[in-house]
């Protein structure tokens, strides 16, 4: 009955490395654009993010290990309902990491692909952009791959660190 959740993605180390890395070279320009200075930001709350799932996932694993290999886990007895709330908990973390890395996906799109956005207002924009995270982050929960996204986050991170490099 213990579930076999799987721990962060291997390229969770890298990627917070890499947004590390986007933090210092934003950090060392002086004349910074307003969207430099949102990507800036962008990739602290990404890093923040990513230390705090981490965290996340060795606290999952370690109430995993204590209450599985536990004498009552043997006994066949039923789980405990703190594994429940850690299951719940992870399918809302899960959720909200999705919902922002579609987030940051398709801000940094959008600053890429300045053509090709949609008109809106500043309004409609935003909430064009937060309903389309919003979808992604729930078809991402219920169909896709759960690196899918990840792999598409460090695509436009890509070429996010090309602009950013080629411009200090």
């Amino acid at each position: 009955w213990c579930p076999s959740w799987p721990p962060t993605s291997p390229s969770t180390p890298a990627a917070f490395c890499t947004n590390l890395l986007a933090v210092l070279i934003l950090r060392a320009n002086r004349d910074q654009s307003r969207m430099r200075i949102m990507l800036y930001f962008l990739s602290v709350v990404e890093c923040c993010q990513q230390a705090v799932s981490a965290l996340y996932t060795v606290a999952t694993l370690t109430v995993r290990a204590v209450i599985c290999f536990s004498d009552t886990a043997g006994a066949g007895q039923e789980p405990p309902k703190l594994l429940d709330v850690f299951s719940d908990a992870r399918i809302v973390a899960i959720f909200v990491r999705n919902f922002w890395v579609a987030l940051i996906a398709i801000t940094r799109w959008d600053a890429v692909a300045k053509p090709l956005r949609p008109r809106f207002n500043a309004y409609g924009r935003n909430a064009f952009l937060g309903i389309l995270a919003v979808t992604l982050a729930v078809a991402s929960l219920l169909i896709l791959p759960p690196h899918f996204l990840a792999d598409v986050c460090a695509i436009s991170r890509y070429y996010t660190f090309y602009s950013c490099v080629s411009n200090v």
